[in-house]
């Protein structure tokens, strides 16, 4: 299906869609039909100026399109009592404040960790789409695509209190309680802490075009290369060195500042007790700079760092064989390096988690929760754990490849290979780890507290494990089964004519099932309760009730898969959202704000797990000189782990591969060698 097409030539930029839902240029990321024509050909994105793709003597016509394959795996988030901070590799932006760190990840989503005794690890679903973040010290700042600024963390001088109505931003800086804002006009707007006059804006300073907060202190770039600085100045942190000039960036830190030259050196004044403002000898080629409380770091255009100043906590000990870096942030006693795979590096001081970058869990296709551990299958049919282990129920066997199926007992687990055989490990107090021995041939299995089920191809179920209240024997009759279900306490089958069949403990009705109940296609068994999916998307639910888990589920509308937990249910919608109801001790019911482009669900006791797919990758032009001698440059940036192909066509019929790939890093550039003979030319990418 193709999603959208950009069509760019020498005098009109046009867009057609050709699928359902218009995305917007994948260029610039307007909306379709709203781009703005310049007087010079060019047209405006934000307040960077793209010009025309233009071929001399030939008419340049390009177009890009992405070929989008719906898949089922991605990422795995968690709420409940089963932590899973989901962080994919795929970072695109870092920050870093006193104690915790901060990262803008390629689905335009933003995660925090480190101390949060502020707040400040909470990111608002307001941040969601920033494009830029900036750490304070207790505090956050977020630069929205609309020019428009999210704060939250400490606030105790006003540090989050954005300005009403202020717009039109195009950088942010964060001091330790104070906050810094560059418009696109040129003009600075502070706010937050005063005691120094750090928000007191020079009225003289006009068309700034770069800042920078330190501790109490904040900084500013002028057109003409000059720094302007003000605030506290105890260590001469604002006495800018005389002819200073050619300044592209500043940083601050607690008490010294830095300033990178547009010849890739580096200046710095203030405090230089701990040697933070001794720059390196020889130190050149530099991209970006940072300042800690009193440490100094350096990205270099080959992708390596410099660090100087304090070491007490190793934060200038820079890891040995990093490489690749393509961002850099410090906070008060870490540092933090993003690579171009998109993964993330940090190291210094970690009293409070901000250097254990959360754990990374993608290119999942399946989950399932137990009672407070959990599993998921990758895309390459192994198998990962986490959570509790004191049975041993996360050490997957070593050997454990080609699974198609996994379940979580409250302290087991179990695995369907693609072979029909089942594995299971973890506690065997009740044999629920025995698996029988003549057992083949299974499709699917399921998982109670202490026994579990399988499915057979031929529509007969087995079970083993305990046995009380009967949900270790499977009653007779049971035949024809498409799907099985169980709890610790009780089972459920769903037979191939939509019928469903329970037994086990009925204390609260859960294996009396409705009279009439039919079509239903999907089953899940809680605690206390059952559920039942129709084929009509509408959701049938019976037993306990005390949470809401049944009242707030039935006829549920639009569903296109359930989950239930010991005392919550789930359900995913078709717009690929979660509704949660029921118990809520552990945030279990509490869906993530903004949670969406979810393809799979699942429930532990008091957990809910989601496999959310990765963003749609972006296919667009090069930035710089997408047209020369050697070709048409373009840039795919997309999630890693997955095969994309580049096609070209001349005529929008016929489609060359340029290029097949498997994303290894964020952002992958290749070049079209075939534009330089062609007046015409379309591109496509698909996931594959």
């Amino acid at each position: 299906m193709i999603i959208h097409t950009r069509y760019v030539h020498s005098k009109v930029t046009a867009f057609v869609s050709n699928g359902p839902n218009p995305i917007g240029c994948v260029y610039c990321r307007c909306r379709i039909g709203s781009l703005q024509a310049q007087p010079n050909g060019s047209h405006r994105v934000g307040s960077v100026r793209k010009r025309r793709l233009s071929v001399v003597g030939a008419l340049l016509f390009s177009c890009l399109a992405f070929v989008s394959q719906t898949t089922g795996r991605g990422w795995v988030t968690a709420w409940g009592s089963i932590k899973l901070p989901n962080t994919p590799a795929e970072a695109r932006r870092v920050a870093a404040g006193q104690y915790h760190s901060v990262a803008i990840k390629i689905d335009n989503s933003l995660l925090a960790w480190g101390l949060n005794d502020y707040g400040q690890c909470v990111v608002p679903q307001a941040a969601r789409g920033a494009t830029v973040v900036a750490g304070g010290y207790y505090h956050n700042l977020a630069l929205r695509p609309d020019g428009t600024v999210v704060a939250w963390g400490q606030t105790n001088f006003g540090q989050c209190d954005v300005p009403s109505g202020l717009s039109g931003v195009c950088a942010v800086a964060a001091g330790q309680a104070h906050s810094l804002a560059l418009k696109q006009d040129g003009t600075v707007v502070a706010w937050g802490m005063n005691w120094n006059g750090q928000t007191n804006v020079p009225p003289t300073l006009t068309r700034a075009v770069a800042i920078g907060a330190g501790g109490n202190h904040s900084l500013a770039v002028r057109p003409d290369g000059t720094v302007v600085a003000w605030g506290l100045n105890s260590s001469s942190q604002c006495d800018v060195p005389p002819g200073l000039s050619n300044v592209e960036a500043v940083a601050g830190g607690w008490s010294h500042s830095l300033a990178l030259r547009s010849n890739g050196t580096v200046v710095a004044w203030g405090a230089n007790g701990s040697g933070q403002c001794t720059v390196p000898a020889g130190l050149s080629n530099v991209t970006a700079v940072a300042a800690g409380f009193a440490f100094s770091l350096a990205l270099k255009s080959d992708g390596t760092v410099a660090a100087w100043g304090d070491n007490t906590y190793n934060q200038c000990s820079v890891p040995v064989g990093l490489l690749n870096v393509v961002d850099i942030a410090a906070g008060g006693y870490h540092a933090v390096a993003l690579r171009s795979d998109g993964s993330i590096v940090v190291w210094g001081k970690d009293a409070e988690n901000q250097c254990t970058v959360p754990s990374t869990f993608y290119n999942i296709v399946r989950v399932s929760g137990g009672d407070n551990h959990a599993l998921a299958i990758r895309a390459n049919q192994t198998v990962i754990a986490w959570g509790a282990n004191g049975s041993g129920q996360c050490d997957v066997p070593t050997d454990l490849t080609n699974v198609v199926a996994v379940a979580a007992g409250s302290l087991h687990s179990i695995a369907l290979k693609n072979n029909g055989l089942v594995v299971a490990w973890g506690a065997n107090g009740n044999g629920q780890c025995n698996v029988p021995t003549n057992l083949v041939k299974v499709i699917e299995i399921a998982a109670g507290g202490f026994h579990n089920l399988a499915l057979v191809n031929n529509g007969t179920v087995v079970a083993w494990g305990d046995n009380s209240y009967g949900v270790g024997t499977v009653p007779r009759g049971v035949s024809n089964a498409v799907a099985v279900a169980a709890s610790r306490y009780h089972n459920l089958v769903l037979r191939s004519n939509g019928t469903v069949v329970a037994w086990g403990y009925n204390d609260f009705g859960q294996t009396n099932v409705p009279a009439g109940l039919s079509n239903v296609i999907a089953i899940a068994a809680g605690g206390r309760h059952s559920l039942a999916l129709r084929s009509d998307g509408t959701v049938v639910a019976w037993g306990n009730d005390y949470y809401g888990q049944c009242s707030q589920v039935n006829n549920l509308s639009n569903v296109t898969a359930i989950a239930a937990g010991e005392f919550h249910s789930l359900a995913l919608l078709r717009d690929n959202t979660v509704f949660a109801a029921g118990l809520n001790n552990h945030g279990q019911s509490t869906v993530p704000a903004g949670l969406s482009r979810v393809v799979a669900i699942a429930a532990g006791a008091n957990s809910s797990l989601a496999v959310v797919a990765p963003t749609r990758p972006i296919l667009r032009p090069a930035q710089d000189q997408p047209m020369s001698a050697t070709g048409f440059g373009l840039e795919l940036e997309g999630p890693l782990g997955f095969t994309y192909r580049i096609e070209a066509s001349s005529d929008f019929v016929s489609w060359t591969s340029i290029t097949n790939f498997v994303t290894g890093t964020v952002l992958t550039r290749v070049r079209d060698v075939g534009a330089v003979t062609n007046a015409m030319r379309f591109y496509r990418a698909a996931q594959e």
